[in-house]
């Protein structure tokens, strides 16, 4: 099954797209990945089309030989596969947002993997020991993720007095995005 969705939605995807969108999502995204040029829309449409209600044992592998390819909207695809209403937090999700979040390279991505591990964080909170290393992550977007993946205010209650010091030890992180996912998180969560 996992060969005849990824047979299926890469076909769709590659017919949706635009050159002139791929050149201006690639220049956006500040992206080193192929772009196709799907709107948000058309891709999400394609996803839902394509893996219908689909189970996790089968969604997952799908991911992971997405996320594997070199082309953008292939990646995102896979994210929101998994971030379907329908698919069940595990044990090997969240395995999968491990090994997602030390890959990833900008907002597109982190944004899109955030409800992932969201569903992760709400359905077994032993998962934040591993999102408080994060923290002190050399790498920004795994920085970013420690605040930005628990702003959601379920997210966030699970869990508000660890993740308050997080956010507050990266306030003034030396990037941006680190920096504006904290001040984000101490906005909204009263800190």
């Amino acid at each position: 099954m996992t060969n005849a969705f990824y047979v299926a939605l890469t076909f769709k995807l590659r017919t949706m797209g635009s050159l002139d969108r791929a050149e201006s999502d690639k220049a956006r995204y500040e992206s080193a990945w192929d772009h196709l040029g799907v709107s948000d829309e058309d891709l999400n449409k394609a996803v839902k089309n394509v893996v219908g209600t689909a189970d996790t044992d089968v969604l997952l592998p799908f991911a992971e030989r997405l996320w594997n390819e070199p082309v953008w909207e292939f990646k995102v695809a896979g994210l929101r596969a998994l971030a379907l209403e329908h698919v069940d937090a595990s044990d090997d999700l969240w395995k999968f947002v491990l090994a997602c979040v030390g890959q990833l390279d900008g907002l597109g991505f982190s944004d899109n993997l955030a409800p992932v591990a969201e569903k992760c964080l709400l359905a077994d909170q032993a998962r934040f020991d591993d999102v408080e290393k994060w923290a002190a992550s050399r790498h920004k977007w795994t920085r970013r993720a420690a605040v930005a993946f628990t702003l959601p205010k379920a997210v966030a209650d699970a869990a508000s007095s660890r993740i308050s010091a997080w956010a507050e030890s990266l306030k003034d992180d030396k990037e941006a995005v680190v920096k504006d996912a904290a001040t984000a998180w101490l906005a909204a969560n009263g800190g």
